[in-house]
């Protein structure tokens, strides 16, 4: 059993500055992976089982069976381990008429043969990895009220977006290296050399149909424009974690502020115009009161996301990009603290969001409310839906992040009135 393999490492003082956090995938002895702090040095790297005790870096590790945040796969059983649910509450408008798109299935279908049309699936292995990330109840939660267009466009965005993540942005060292599919998806010239390239066709195809939809060019601009702001910070965040370059001196807001940007959620919000009706004006974006909106709108997003991440972030050796996680490490605080936080967090970003639609409702003349309300009321929608795939999605809910004899997994509900 689990328990048992852990109790196998002594228990003995550490000159660790840090709990040690241990992660251990599956059963029996193997590959795990340590992440500690020493001396001001973050250490995450991997081990093989050996014995009583691992050097790693000339460091002597021993670990605390009581304190070790594991992950654990869903379908193990750990003796003594009791689930603790963390219920990410909304309003009742917050939540669509329509909880899953009619669409779902067929949007996802379509996605895939897409995908596989152009390149971007090219292998039984990749195929796995799509169907996975359940794209259709992506799409499906979170674009509940878009028209069978809308929503498919949606579905071939996020899916491959997801897998442009994890196979050239996760690696690549400049932006240059990505910069290609942005160009198209801006609509500009592509070097010849780069047109088969199967992310070019497919953020050229994403312009192009959004235009066809009666996106104009400014608009398909501006979404480029937030995709471009998106890749280099990401690849910026990305390139930090791989040198061990990260600063640990942020204050938790400072790293939410960053993580906002990373998640992706800005760009996310740009195509929800289009399912409005229409195009918010620069005036409008350019504002103070929108952007404090769009920032609430991005921090409810990225707790749920690094909520639901922390045993798939763990296992990628992204700790320090992952908020809880860097709150844990950098405050020396239990996972049940850090996730209570979260839900703090998250509920006042919920509560300021709304105050700020209101008041920033009034600003405009009555025959115009309409049309902008819809627009947030979107946004709202947005953010339930993507949780609840979240919550119910394989590519997160495979596994489980336990600590002292306790598991967590999410829930989306309504708020008591």
């Amino acid at each position: 059993m689990l328990t048992q393999e852990i109790r196998r490492w002594p228990q003995k003082n550490t000159p660790l500055k840090r709990q040690a956090v241990l992660v251990v995938m599956g059963q029996g002895a193997g590959l795990y992976c340590i992440s500690t702090q020493v001396e001001g040095i973050f250490l995450c790297q991997p081990i093989i089982l050996k014995g009583a005790f691992m050097a790693i870096t000339k460091v002597e590790v021993c670990l605390s069976e009581d304190d070790a945040v594991q992950v654990i796969r869903s379908m193990d059983r750990m003796q003594g381990v009791k689930e603790h649910r963390l219920n990410f509450q909304y309003p009742e408008h917050w939540f669509a008429p329509v909880t899953l798109s009619p669409f779902a299935q067929q949007i996802e279908q379509e996605t895939i043969s897409w995908m596989q049309g152009i390149g971007l699936i090219k292998d039984k292995k990749t195929l796995s990895l799509v169907r996975a990330m359940e794209p259709g109840f992506f799409a499906g939660f979170s674009y509940s009220m878009a028209p069978y267009d809308h929503a498919l466009l949606f579905c071939k965005c996020v899916t491959m977006w997801l897998l442009w993540d994890d196979e050239r942005v996760e690696i690549a060292k400049t932006y240059e290296e990505i910069e290609a599919p942005v160009k198209a998806l801006y609509g500009d010239q592509i070097p010849t050399h780069q047109m088969n390239d199967p992310y070019v066709q497919g953020f050229k195809h994403l312009g192009d149909e959004h235009e066809r939809l009666g996106a104009s060019k400014h608009w398909r601009k501006r979404f480029a424009a937030s995709m471009a702001e998106w890749g280099s910070h990401a690849i910026y965040e990305e390139v930090l974690r791989r040198n061990n370059e990260s600063d640990d001196r942020r204050s938790l807001e400072e790293a939410i502020q960053l993580r906002a940007l990373t998640t992706g959620f800005t760009p996310t919000t740009i195509p929800v115009e289009q399912i409005a009706g229409l195009e918010l004006p620069d005036e409008l974006l350019e504002s103070e009161d929108y952007k404090s909106i769009l920032d609430c709108a991005a921090k409810i997003c990225l707790i749920v996301n690094d909520v639901v991440g922390v045993p798939k972030d763990i296992c990628n050796d992204q700790i320090k990009s992952n908020v809880i996680l860097y709150y844990m490490n950098a405050n020396n605080v239990s996972l049940f603290d850090a996730y209570n936080l979260a839900i703090k967090i998250h509920d006042d970003a919920v509560n300021t969001y709304d105050k700020l639609v209101a008041n920033l409702l009034k600003s405009f003349p009555p025959e115009n409310r309409a049309g902008i309300n819809n627009f947030f009321n979107l946004i709202r929608y947005l953010e339930t839906g993507f949780g609840i795939w979240q919550e119910k999605c394989i590519r997160y809910q495979q596994s489980v992040a336990a600590q002292m004899n306790q598991s967590y997994r999410i829930a989306i509900t309504r708020r008591l009135a």
